[in-house]
């Protein structure tokens, strides 16, 4: 039997730590959304942002499994891109992907506009997903 050391709780509590910064738990949603940054630091607001979109689609969709939402700065010197990637999954284990990205020089003035792109974007795709999964 393994034992418990203040070592490996601290260990633990590290993991932990850095999955709270990438998990953020939402009590409708069957599985967590998660907001993952890639070469990008957090904005203010905007994750409160993309928690909010992310319960709007639940109203298109109740069922929705599991959302995730990528940020991602590409690029480097006078060309950069930012990318909003959204990944939601559907039953019956079905993937919805939206991808939106503009060249910026600004995270704070780009990322915002394309995170709400990409949400009407995907509550249009999972608004025609549920309207064909009900036809049949």
């Amino acid at each position: 039997m393994a034992s418990v050391t203040a070592d490996s709780r601290t260990e633990a509590g590290k993991l932990t730590a850095q999955l709270a910064g990438r998990l953020h738990l939402r009590h409708g949603m069957k599985k967590p959304l998660e907001v993952t940054y890639h070469q990008v630091d957090k904005v203010p607001g905007l994750d409160d942002l993309i928690r909010e979109q992310a319960d709007r689609l639940e109203r298109f969709c109740q069922d929705l499994m599991h959302c995730h939402v990528a940020l991602e700065r590409v690029g480097h010197g006078n060309h950069v891109d930012y990318s909003v990637r959204i990944d939601v999954t559907v039953p019956p284990h079905k993937e919805l992907v939206v991808t939106r990205s503009a060249g910026h020089s600004n995270p704070k003035e780009a990322l915002g506009p394309l995170v709400r792109d990409a949400f009407q974007t995907m509550q249009r795709r999972i608004t025609d997903f549920t309207e064909r999964r009900s036809a049949h």
